[in-house]
């Protein structure tokens, strides 16, 4: 068994930088074990919205995203009335939607098309009637897959350097839109999906 020496990996591996968030990270940290420790501050909480993570930044969950999902993972949860009715009603389209009727079973790329279906008649309500097309709405597990997706996608097209940039560019700044949007508005980032 050999030993990794850093002269071995890859020196584009070796001069990755931190990203200019983490700095910010442990300094609310740092800022929130010294309000643990009771250190006096102007301010009583630390709110870290930095990572687009609204339960890391202090957002309580909402119980009916949490019993939609349990009612799916466990769907003997459907038939009881251990869950709200609602809660089971979704849980059914969803799982009905689903291939085998399980979230186990395996998706087309783009997504189960009962939620583009979903989202597609979001946008088009919140757009004021634009029409959305479900076929142009691809899911994803998170921002980072999600930019990796595309990359990939733009990638393979025979494209200048410039138009990679220019797509990458505005790829990164909608995310950018998405996540503060899911912090500052919970409640429609959950409507979005459900």
């Amino acid at each position: 068994m050999s030993v990794l020496c850093l002269r071995e990996i890859c020196p584009k591996v070796r001069s990755i930088k931190q990203t200019e968030l983490e700095p910010l990270v442990r300094r609310a940290t740092q800022i929130r074990t010294e309000l643990t420790q009771e250190v006096r501050k102007p301010y009583k909480d630390v709110i870290d919205i930095c990572w687009g993570d609204p339960h890391r930044g202090g957002v309580k969950p909402l119980t009916f995203v949490r019993q939609v999902l349990a009612a799916c993972l466990y769907p003997q949860l459907v038939q009881s009335d251990k869950l709200p009715l609602d809660v089971r009603q979704r849980a059914q389209s969803l799982l009905s939607a689903c291939d085998g009727g399980s979230v186990g079973s395996y998706t087309p790329s783009g997504g189960i098309s009962y939620i583009q279906c979903s989202v597609s008649n979001f946008i088009s309500r919140r757009d004021g009637g634009v029409p959305s097309s479900p076929e142009n709405i691809f899911m994803t597990s998170g921002s980072q897959r999600s930019i990796m997706v595309r990359i990939i996608f733009i990638i393979t097209i025979p494209v200048t350097i410039l138009t990679i940039i220019l797509i990458i560019i505005i790829i990164i700044i909608i995310i950018i839109i998405i996540m503060s949007v899911s912090f500052i508005f919970p409640s429609l980032f959950y409507d979005f999906f459900l």
